[in-house]
């Protein structure tokens, strides 16, 4: 009898051993770019398109004085983010392998070895593909390419016979006069500016990339979120 109670708990310790995923980190060696122009630099993630800005010094910070006027350029252009990297063996055998987002913000297109795995358009939930069939053993690039919420929203606005209101949007700072687009973003409202806070339309991550597989050929590779980092800009991605 205590040999098969011994027997039953060393399965069981088996099974949850073999249930625990490990995991690699998709944080480091970042790049990103406007997607019109070629120049590449390095970036932050999890991070957002100003701050990366900021940290290269293209811009100066955007709640200095009157700088916030000289940024609205940024939402109306796309931003393209990329890296590198490769998996074991031993990864590469699993029967299943998905890449888990827990936040883009917002209208994103990404690429795995630049064949297209998911389209994005909503900052407050969770993405998730199976992209087993798309690695390959060395090196693998994984792509995310930002529409400008400006050029995809603009559109929609101006296909309808109304207009929504919104008096938190401050479309005239923005350069877009009356066009209050913000009401068609699954997409933090404040960006668009407030009458506490600055319009600043940007495009994030919110989301350290993690790698996960378990050691049973039906495990997953998913991606976890790093919420604090990214709270004074997605507040909504913090628990």
């Amino acid at each position: 009898m205590k040999r098969a109670s011994l027997l039953t708990s060393s399965l069981l310790c088996s099974a949850l051993l073999i249930a625990v995923p490990l995991r690699k980190e998709l944080n480091e060696g970042w790049q990103f770019k406007q997607a019109r122009l070629s120049n590449w630099y390095p970036a932050t993630v999890p991070g957002v398109v100003h701050t990366d800005l900021i940290n290269n010094k293209i811009i100066e910070d955007p709640f200095f004085r009157l700088n916030e006027r000289g940024m609205q350029w940024i939402d109306k252009e796309d931003w393209i983010y990329q890296t590198s990297f490769q998996l074991t063996p031993e990864i590469m055998e699993r029967q299943n392998i998905d890449l888990v987002f827990k936040g883009l913000d917002t209208y994103a297109d990404v690429y795995l070895n630049e064949k297209k795995i998911l389209e994005t358009n909503n900052m407050f939930r969770e993405w998730k593909t199976d992209i087993k069939a798309e690695l390959k053993p060395g090196e693998n690039i994984l792509k995310i390419y930002f529409h400008s919420p400006i050029k995809v929203d603009i559109p929609k606005w101006d296909a309808l016979p109304y207009h929504y209101e919104a008096s938190n949007d401050q479309s005239e700072n923005g350069g877009l006069f009356d066009k209050k687009v913000s009401v068609f973003a699954r997409k933090a409202g404040y960006h668009y500016g407030w009458d506490w806070g600055p319009r600043l339309v940007t495009s994030a991550f919110g989301a350290l990339y993690t790698l996960k597989h378990g050691t049973t050929p039906d495990s997953a590779m998913s991606s976890s979120v790093n919420r604090k980092s990214v709270k004074a800009v997605h507040p909504s991605w913090e628990k």
